[in-house]
C-alpha cells in the first residue's frame, strides 16, 4: 500500500501532525461489489491509526459531517456525483478540507468530472488529454510524494489511464508514464484544502 500511505501523508504532513485525523470513505461497491476499493482505503486508515469509517453515497447530500473531518475519500469514479454532491465536494475543499477523488480512464466518468470542475472552478487551468491503454508500468511518482516521507520506487498495477494537462501554481503532477502524467495534487492557496487524483483504481484494489 506504498501509494496510499504516501497519499495520505502528504495530505497531513503540513495539517494534522498532533491530532487524531478522522476520514469518511465513500462506499464504492454498491455498483459492483467487487470493487471494494473502499475496503482498502479503510484498511490503510486503520493502520495508520485514523479513525474511519464508509458511508453510503448519501452523505453526500448534507455537509454536518464537514466540522468533523479531515479527510474525504470518494473511492469509486463511476458513482453517480450529480451537481448538487459535486457542490458539496467542493464546498468541503474550499473551507479547507482534503479530498481524495478517484477518477479512471474515461474523461467523462463521475470522479474524472468533479476533479476537473474542482480545479478550474477555484482557480486552476486543468484538462483531460486521452486514454492510454493496457498497462502503464512502471508508473514513476514524481514531485512531492516522490521522497515523502521515502523515496518512492515506481509500481506496477496501473491498467488503462487517462492522462492530464495542468499549468499554472497550485497544481502538481505525480504520477508519470512515458510522456505523460496520469495523477494530480492540487492546493490553490494556503486558505483552501489539498485534492489529489489518480485515473486508475486497479492499483487500490492491487494494494500497490
Amino acid at each position: 500500500m506504498k501509494l496510499l500511505y504516501l497519499t495520505f501523508l502528504f495530505f497531513i504532513s503540513f495539517t494534522y501532525c498532533a491530532k487524531a485525523v478522522n476520514v469518511v470513505i465513500i462506499e464504492s461497491q454498491s455498483n459492483n461489489v467487487g470493487q471494494n476499493m473502499d475496503d482498502k482505503w479503510l484498511t490503510a486508515c486503520n493502520t495508520l491509526g485514523y479513525t474511519a469509517a464508509i458511508y453510503p453515497q448519501t452523505q453526500l447530500d448534507v455537509n454536518t459531517w464537514y466540522s468533523t473531518t479531515d479527510i474525504l475519500i470518494v473511492s469509486a469514479a463511476l458513482i453517480n456525483i450529480p451537481t448538487a454532491r459535486q457542490t458539496t465536494i467542493y464546498n468541503y475543499f474550499m473551507q479547507g478540507g482534503k479530498v481524495y477523488i478517484q477518477s479512471e480512464y474515461q474523461a467523462t466518468f463521475p470522479g474524472n468530472v468533479v476533479f476537473e470542475y474542482m480545479v478550474n472552478t477555484s482557480g486552476g487551468n486543468f484538462s483531460w488529454t486521452g486514454i492510454t491503454p493496457n498497462y502503464l508500468q512502471p508508473m514513476i511518482i514524481t514531485g512531492s510524494l516522490a521522497t515523502t516521507p521515502n523515496t518512492a520506487a515506481p509500481f506496477n498495477g496501473y491498467w488503462y489511464g487517462q492522462s492530464g494537462s495542468a499549468c499554472g501554481p497550485g497544481i502538481e503532477p505525480f504520477l508519470n508514464y512515458g510522456s505523460s502524467y496520469y495523477g494530480f495534487i492540487y492546493c490553490p492557496n494556503t486558505s483552501n484544502g489539498r485534492v489529489i487524483t489518480t485515473t486508475d483504481q486497479d492499483f487500490v484494489l492491487q494494494n500497490q
